[in-house]
């Protein structure tokens, strides 16, 4: 499973409560790999930092 860093996890666990356990561990990764992901294609870029690129 995928860890996050300390600090990471104390802001994004505000939003804990806003969805269930499954969505905000998907969503967290997402978040993470938009902050991570620069230039064109900020789609495939955040997959594609988050090791999902082979599933398109």
């Amino acid at each position: 499973m995928f860890k996050y860093p300390p600090e990471f996890s104390q802001i994004t666990s505000v939003f804990s409560s806003l969805f269930s356990k499954k969505v905000f561990e998907g969503a967290g990764q997402l978040l993470q790999g938009a902050i991570l992901t620069s230039g064109n294609r900020i789609v495939f870029g955040v997959l594609r930092t988050l090791g999902l690129n082979e599933i398109l």
